[in-house]
């Protein structure tokens, strides 16, 4: 076989290969956007549901939440969206490790309010 030949041959399968991968990336791609969007949406039903089992009965009384009764309720969220994540066939806590672990909940939590308090 000429070098030609051989290059012919390599940008053959580089031009059938190249879009498949590429449709792979995009497809993974895109079921990885359509999971967090899941994530996302647990966590503000999960917030949702907080809210209105607890908060709720402690600002009808006009009292704020204590610093105490805030913690509580990010640990009912918690495992709430835990719980609905396992219901949905989700990992809560693997999810999040792809970015950046259970720290970040804390901020979903607040943008899951930060959207709550909006409607």
């Amino acid at each position: 076989m000429e070098l030609n030949e051989i290059l012919e041959l390599v940008f053959k399968i580089v031009v059938v290969v190249a879009p498949i991968l590429w449709g792979v990336v995009k497809t993974k791609l895109h079921l990885n956007e359509k999971r967090w969007a899941k994530v996302i949406s647990i966590v503000e039903q999960a917030v949702q549901s907080v809210y209105e089992e607890f908060v709720r009965e402690i600002k009808a009384k006009g009292a704020k939440l204590t610093p105490e009764q805030i913690k509580t309720a990010r640990d009912k969220a918690w495992e709430k969206a835990v719980e609905l994540g396992k219901a949905e066939g989700i990992d809560l806590a693997k999810e999040l490790v792809k970015v950046g672990g259970e720290k970040y909940f804390p901020i979903l939590v607040e943008k899951a309010i930060s959207a709550l308090s909006r409607k």
